[in-house]
């Protein structure tokens, strides 16, 4: 199975350009692409990498504001640990595909990748908008490898809780689950979703704006957000739980370990997973479907 990601980039003459250098936590990947989409970034290039940090090329059409107060307007809304500087370019904002995308293994066998090596096979499309997640940060990564690992998927229901882009959802929808459903809080998020979800020809999935708007119960609920926000969600997800129900939890780095285990640990534990210094749980539901 290949993933596609999508970004629709308008052709336009060759112009002036801001290029915004940043250099952020690792951690911070996901919040920040998707603050800068907000911001109208025409196109993203991750330049350098090293276990806690990343160095991003971000590309802006030069807007009326000058340089040096658009820069100031990024720190104010960027993660205080952002480092950024800029400057003005021409550039043809065509040439930004292939800036954008370069392949990546989200998991052994499923890729993200760019228009010019689409595959003639499956293709999951992620047009990356003001939704978050693009699936280069590694606790996608990690839901998206307990998704994978779940046995008999057509036998399967799945709810994902925080879904942004949709990706992890749409990759289940693909794996075959006999029914997929998500909650996304953020209105101008849900208008990506809904997008992405057309794009993948996975109408079925229903779109939910809150998670006490969901009546069903689910054999799998994903939820790869904050630890505050999964502590408290709490008795959201376990209540969506059927009997002997499966619940993945991602977004935890190991400094927040014990937020999680102290408010969860009244499950049966049955797998932790990790990359660098991220983590992902599963848990079952000891065979009641809620708290």
């Amino acid at each position: 199975m290949g993933i596609f990601l999508f970004a629709k980039i308008k052709s336009m003459k060759t112009t002036e350009y801001y290029l915004v250098t940043l250099e952020i936590p690792s951690k911070e990947l996901d919040v920040v692409e998707g603050m800068l989409y907000l911001e109208g970034v025409e196109g993203i290039e991750e330049v350098a990498t090293t276990s806690s940090r990343i160095t991003l090329h971000a590309f802006f059409k030069k807007c009326p504001q000058p340089l040096e107060n658009f820069l100031e307007h990024l720190r104010q809304i960027l993660p205080s640990e952002t480092a950024l500087k800029g400057s003005v370019f021409k550039k043809d904002a065509t040439s930004f595909k292939s800036v954008v995308f370069d392949p990546l293994e989200l998991i052994p066998g499923v890729w993200i990748l760019p228009p010019p090596d689409m595959s003639k096979d499956e293709t999951i499309i992620i047009r990356p908008g003001m939704a978050f997640g693009t699936g280069r940060h590694e606790s996608t990564q990690l839901c998206a490898q307990g998704i994978q690992s779940l046995e008999n998927p057509e036998t399967k229901t799945l709810l994902d809780v925080g879904t942004g882009s949709g990706i992890l959802a749409i990759f289940a929808a693909k794996r075959g689950f006999k029914k997929v459903d998500a909650v996304e809080i953020d209105p101008s998020a849900r208008i990506n979703t809904r997008e992405n979800f057309e794009l993948n020809n996975v109408k079925s999935i229903q779109l939910f704006d809150d998670i006490n708007a969901v009546k069903n119960k689910y054999d799998v609920v994903t939820a790869n957000i904050d630890p505050p926000t999964l502590t408290f969600l709490h008795d959201a997800l376990i209540n969506h739980l059927n009997p002997n129900g499966e619940l993945i939890l991602c977004g935890i780095t190991e400094a927040q370990k014990e937020i999680i285990e102290s408010r969860f640990g009244h499950l049966k534990q049955t797998k932790q997973i990790q990359i660098n210094e991220w983590l992902c749980y599963h848990y079952k539901s000891l065979g009641r479907g809620s708290i």
